[in-house]
């Protein structure tokens, strides 16, 4: 059993609070590895929008990848009967830079299956972090724990991430294949539990800026959002496949939206300033490290046995795709909102949200 729990790091003096739903650590780092985490992401210095991310299925098609956020948007704003996606829609604009215009990097990734060496040794100390990996022990209530990956995001003034969960992974499929916002549906509509793969997250806040608060939902979508500490080198741990999360908007003097749109890079310069940069290389906004909200998630999979582990990686018992869209079929049909076993994707992509998919309402922008 793998877990490197025997090699795991923790920060001098380290408290951790517990309760039923998340952990919180604070100090994540000691002074050098924090300073170690800092200037990596100086030395990275590129980070691309998450819409750089797609996948390839026949359902997907035409749609964003996070259909499920922008959809459940409309129909809180009273546009159910809009086109599905058309980028001159204000309002889809809008749900775009919410979405899909995170800048983000990898920084550690360890395949998935067995670990490998990690991409930028300065990450270690994260990704075999001992309070993440006993945490997560607790929190998902499965002895093994895999480590598989640390991954940043840097979010301008200006930009906000609305209330979601995040991508769950299947035995047999996952986002490179799959549209993530169908594997974070199925999730929701609890058909697919059996083959779910569980997933603890630790969010690291390690530069904090006016704004930029991030809220999760512990008790549901319905209920009050509990605010994660603003200081930094503290970190949230919790299962954000299943609890809603967002990121209120960074502070921006004018009010307004970050201009951003699909494409755009984020870069570090010599001057230690950051600029979002279009593909054509144009300067479209330069801002200073205290307008930019910095963090890592800890990703860490989590099963009940070796045994389970093993399924997983030898693909012994794999979910398809055939198999998904008969069961989601069949759920619907009963549910009254398909008509037909054989709709258009986008007439599938909807029911499928509208079954399963409601997010807490927006209160920002």
């Amino acid at each position: 059993m793998w877990t490197q729990a025997d090699a795991g790091h923790a920060a001098p003096n380290e408290s951790v609070t517990r309760n039923g739903t998340y952990h919180l650590v604070d100090p994540v780092l000691g002074e050098e590895e924090l300073r170690g985490i800092i200037d990596l992401c100086e030395r990275v210095g590129t980070y691309r929008m998450a819409s750089a991310e797609m996948s390839s299925t026949e359902i997907g098609a035409g749609l964003p990848e996070r259909f499920e956020c922008f959809y459940d948007l409309a129909r809180q704003r009273g546009h159910e009967n809009d086109q599905p996606y058309d980028p001159t829609h204000e309002d889809w604009l809008d749900f775009d830079r919410a979405f899909t215009c995170q800048f983000r990097e990898t920084y550690a990734d360890l395949g998935f299956v067995e670990p490998e060496e990690s991409k930028y040794p300065e990450a270690d100390p994260l990704l075999y972090h001992e309070a993440f990996i006993s945490g997560a022990r607790e929190l998902l209530d499965r002895p093994v724990v895999v480590p598989v990956a640390a991954l940043a995001n840097l979010y301008v003034a200006g930009q906000w991430l609305g209330p979601h969960t995040d991508i769950t992974e299947y035995r047999g499929i996952s986002r490179s294949t799959t549209p993530q916002w169908l594997l974070i549906c199925m999730h929701h509509s609890r058909l697919f539990d059996e083959w779910r793969l569980r997933i603890a997250t630790a969010v690291n806040f390690f530069n904090v800026c006016e704004g930029g608060e991030f809220r999760c939902y512990p008790d549901g979508a319905t209920e009050a959002s509990v605010a994660a500490p603003k200081r930094a080198n503290t970190a949230l741990l919790m299962d954000t496949d299943s609890f809603f999360h967002e990121v209120r908007p960074v502070y921006r003097p004018d009010g307004r939206p970050a201009p951003l749109v699909r494409g755009q890079v984020l870069q570090f310069g010599e001057d230690r300033m950051w600029r979002v940069i279009n593909p054509d290389g144009a300067v479209v906004e330069t801002y200073a490290w205290e307008d930019v909200r910095f963090s890592v998630s800890w990703k860490g999979y989590c099963f009940r046995d070796d045994a389970e582990r093993k399924a997983w990686v030898e693909h012994s018992d794999d979910l398809s795709m055939e198999f998904i869209l008969e069961r989601l079929t069949d759920d619907l049909l009963e549910r009254g909102l398909l008509r037909n076993r054989n709709p258009d994707n986008v007439t599938m992509a909807r029911a499928i949200v509208d079954a399963y998919y409601h997010a807490p309402p927006v209160e920002y922008h």
